[in-house]
C-alpha cells in the first residue's frame, strides 16, 4: 500500500507463481495510510486519512479493509484509533485520553469491536483508571494483545522505572509488570507473543513475557 498514495499506485505480488511481478491495484478511494496493518481472516485492515478529491484539505479517518483472496477494496468511516487489534478473531480499535474524576486526574481506555463487518456495527469497552494506578503519562503505545485476550501497553521510553501493562477487558483489570535493567532514555520496542519455540502452545508462557528491544 503506498504512501502518500492516488487510486493506482497499490500494488500486489503473488507468490509461488513462475514469473512474481508486481500488479497495480485501483483503489476507489484515494487516501493516506498512516498505522501498521493487521490481518485477520484474509482480510487486511489499517488506518489511513481520506482525502477526497473535491476538497483536498478536508480529512477523515478511515479503515481500509483489503480482501486479500478477492482483490477488493471496503471501507469503515471512524474515528482515530491508537492501534488496531485481533481481539478473538475479530478486528478492534484502541484509544485513550487523560480526563479529570472528582479531581483525580485519570486516564480512560477504550476498545472497539467490530462485531458486524457489513452493517459496521460495533460494541464498546470503556475502563477508567485513576492516575497512580497507571502513571498515563509515560503510556503512549498500545502493542497488541496477548494469547489470553489482554491489551498490552508499554511506554515508548526507557526511564528508571520501565513497566509494561497487561489490560483485560472483559474483568477491567490491570496488571503492571516492571522491566529492569534498561538504560534511561533509549526507544524502547515491545512485540508481544515473541517466543523463540515455536511448538510452544501455552498461553501462559506467551503471556508472561513481551520481546523487548532497545535502540
Amino acid at each position: 500500500m503506498a504512501y502518500p498514495s492516488g487510486p493506482d499506485d497499490h500494488k500486489i505480488l503473488t507468490l509461488g507463481t513462475r514469473r512474481m511481478r508486481w500488479r497495480k491495484i485501483h483503489c476507489p478511494l484515494t487516501h493516506d495510510p498512516f498505522c501498521e496493518g493487521i490481518c485477520i481472516n484474509g482480510v487486511l485492515y489499517y488506518l489511513a486519512i481520506q482525502i477526497d478529491e473535491p476538497l483536498v484539505n478536508q480529512r477523515s479517518f478511515v479503515i481500509v479493509c483489503f480482501d486479500v483472496r478477492f482483490e477488493k477494496f471496503t471501507f469503515i468511516d471512524v474515528d482515530c484509533f491508537y492501534h488496531l487489534i485481533n481481539y478473538k478473531g475479530k478486528l478492534g480499535g484502541i484509544d485513550w485520553k487523560h480526563g479529570n474524576a472528582n479531581g483525580s486526574r485519570t486516564f480512560e481506555l477504550s476498545m472497539w469491536v467490530l462485531e458486524d463487518v457489513e452493517k459496521h456495527e460495533w460494541s464498546k469497552y470503556d475502563c477508567t483508571f485513576l492516575e497512580y494506578e497507571v502513571m498515563f503519562y509515560n503510556i503512549s503505545l498500545a502493542v497488541g494483545m496477548t494469547a489470553t485476550c489482554e491489551i498490552v501497553l508499554s511506554e515508548k521510553f526507557a526511564s528508571k522505572s520501565f513497566y509494561v501493562f497487561y489490560f483485560n477487558p472483559e474483568r477491567e483489570t490491570l496488571q503492571r509488570v516492571e522491566i529492569q535493567g534498561l538504560e534511561n532514555h533509549c526507544r524502547v520496542y515491545t512485540i508481544t507473543d515473541h517466543v523463540e519455540d515455536l511448538n510452544v502452545n501455552d498461553a501462559k508462557q506467551l503471556k508472561s513475557g513481551p520481546f523487548i528491544t532497545t535502540k
